[in-house]
């Protein structure tokens, strides 16, 4: 975001999240994209390559999911 742009109320943001188990499952039940929820967990950054290029994905990691 530039330095001094106001953020309107109504824009988003889209990360990816990584969960596995009863939580994948009930987000697989419950979730749509953009759809609003709460995550606690940590930041993954993990590297691949792609059409010869080296790159980088940060994920979140969830150790918990709050449906909002």
């Amino acid at each position: 975001m530039p330095v001094g742009r106001i953020r309107k109320s109504a824009e988003a943001d889209f990360f990816r999240i990584k969960a596995w188990n009863s939580q994948a499952e009930a987000a697989a039940d419950n979730l749509a994209k953009g759809r609003r929820i709460g995550v606690e967990g940590s930041l993954r950054q993990d590297t691949y390559e792609k059409e010869g290029e080296e790159r980088r994905s940060v994920s979140v990691v969830a150790r918990r999911l709050q449906f909002l």
